[in-house]
């Protein structure tokens, strides 16, 4: 074989490389898990989820049932790109006896396509777009048993808001038991952690190892909240400190990446936009933060976790772009 061969050889493999590269870069992208409050319009949540090229949002309301039938009504312009999680973060939450059966009788509208997260533990907030004392409910509240059983009744999966860090060691502990008590109990229910529950590499991989119906949402870990945690902090604001970052520079850190490799059907793609300011270009950065990162993973990984996990999850037509 002469020098020719071994260069065209050689650039066709540059050329297939970068066409594979080029292809995982504009793969689907659906958000499994997004909210949003009164003070967004209908208008801008549409125009800046096309901007970022996301196919679909799993999208939930913030604040009370007027902000959730404005959610509903976007679902029914926009069924193409909208989906709508029924919401339990609400005032009353906190009272079990007045959450559990509005909830209930929220999630019978066949318009949902799924919940929305369930807190458990929540540090306190103390910044001008929300003052929050924290919250810590135990995993077999009426609430947590609630949202096991509607979503058992719907097919749903759960997902569960714990903060492993931000709750502090002993808590953790606790709450780490509980959380293993609740998976075994219910080993045919999908459950996810949101916000990767603030988990570290090793104790993610150890649940996963022994839970197959345990999967983790990425919201709120990347180097954009990082950053954004850094200069709030800045500004004497108080919330969460315990996100974890599964970036180093623009690529996944490598025990993560390797994770996600190992369980590929264990990843599910949020971005889990909450304030205003979430809505706007910041979550084209982060979309496309995300589709470079996922596009150093193995094609199959990759679909699966940018939207084919969810689409399976939440029974979701085929995403496109």
């Amino acid at each position: 074989m002469n020098r020719c061969h071994l260069w065209l050889i050689g650039l066709l493999a540059v050329m297939l490389q970068a066409t594979a590269v080029l292809a995982q870069q504009n793969l689907p992208i659906i958000d499994a898990h997004s909210q949003f409050d009164q003070n967004v319009p209908n208008e801008q949540i549409i125009a800046v989820i096309e901007r970022a090229g996301v196919s679909r949002v799993l999208l939930s309301a913030r604040m009370g049932e007027s902000v959730e039938s404005r959610a509903l009504g976007l679902a029914r312009v926009r069924p193409d790109l909208i989906s709508v999680l029924v919401a339990s973060k609400w005032d009353r939450y906190q009272r079990a006896d007045q959450f559990v059966p509005s909830f209930v009788q929220r999630a019978e509208n066949p318009a949902f396509a799924g919940m929305a997260e369930m807190l458990v533990t929540h540090a306190p907030h103390d910044h001008p777009q929300l003052k929050f004392a924290g919250l810590q409910i135990p995993l077999d509240a009426p609430q947590i048993k609630a949202g096991i059983r509607v979503a058992r009744q719907h097919d749903w999966p759960l997902i569960l808001h714990l903060e492993f860090v931000d709750m502090g060691d002993d808590a953790a502990q606790q709450y780490l038991a509980a959380l293993e008590k609740l998976l075994r109990e219910n080993r045919d229910l999908p459950v996810g952690l949101i916000h990767m529950g603030q988990l570290n590499p090793p104790k993610a991989a150890a649940l996963l190892a022994t839970y197959e119906n345990l999967f983790l949402l990425t919201s709120q870990a990347d180097n954009i909240t990082a950053m954004g945690t850094r200069r709030m902090f800045e500004r004497g604001m108080k919330a969460q400190t315990g996100w974890i970052n599964m970036f180093g520079g623009r690529a996944l850190r490598p025990e993560w990446k390797e994770l996600m490799i190992r369980y590929p059907d264990r990843f599910v793609l949020a971005f889990d936009n909450v304030f205003p300011n979430s809505w706007s270009e910041q979550y084209t950065r982060r979309v496309a933060a995300w589709r470079d990162a996922l596009s150093d993973l193995p094609p199959e990984v990759a679909h699966k976790i940018a939207h084919g996990n969810a689409e399976q999850l939440w029974k979701l037509p085929p995403a496109r772009n």
